[in-house]
């Protein structure tokens, strides 16, 4: 496990942390890699969000075009208080932004990047599919997380936030790097928000198709 912080605490160019990468895993060729951590903090590194967003995307491309990388935890979930001497915030109640939603469960942007790259599912295409249907194109995600899908249920909705109050369609088992075609009823024209849910009711998938 290593934590990896190129671009921001690592004072070395975001091009060469793929060469750090293959240094460790050349050194323990038999051994599973995997990235314990690695982010944007805040009010050490500056940027926001758009930043955040820039490290996580270019983060996680590169760990999926490394076949020995077995997983990646973001870090972290949300911004917290701290007294660690380290943070370059000095108020009263110190802070680390390290996270995607922020102290009060609000999330940034960042939040549905992140979710989208983490989803075993990859919702790639909406399109109109004989009278009054819609075909999905769905794979299973061969990145970051990767594994076989069982139990999801995807809807189609008007809006982000109205989606548990329209009808539920069964996804059946997908594995990873299977590729298939899903029909929906189309309600909206062609339109659609496709929301993909895992059994435990937390979306992992959530797209605007207009």
């Amino acid at each position: 496990m290593m934590n990896e912080y190129g671009g921001s605490w690592w004072g070395i160019a975001t091009g060469n942390i793929h060469k750090v990468l293959d240094s460790v895993h050349m050194s323990y060729p038999k051994m599973p890699f995997f990235i314990s951590e690695f982010g944007l903090c805040e009010p050490n590194f500056k940027g926001g969000d758009e930043r955040r967003l820039q490290d996580l995307i270019y983060h996680m491309s590169l760990y999926e075009t490394k076949d020995y990388v077995q997983g990646a935890i973001y870090f972290d979930l949300t911004d917290y208080r701290t007294h660690y001497p380290g943070t370059s915030d000095t108020s009263k109640f110190r802070r680390r932004i390290h996270g995607i939603y922020d102290m009060y469960g609000n999330p940034k942007p960042s939040m549905k990047v992140l979710r989208e790259y983490s989803s075993p599912v990859e919702v790639q295409q909406v399109r109109q599919w004989g009278k009054g249907k819609l075909n999905l194109l769905i794979f299973g995600n061969i990145g970051l997380p990767q594994h076989t899908v069982k139990g999801y249920k995807v809807y189609v909705s008007s809006t982000e936030d109205n989606y548990a109050g329209t009808k539920a369609y069964e996804l059946p088992e997908i594995k990873p790097g299977q590729k298939i075609d899903f029909e929906v009823d189309d309600l909206y024209n062609g339109k659609a928000v496709v929301t993909v849910v895992r059994p435990t009711g937390f979306v992992v998938s959530q797209k605007v198709f207009e």
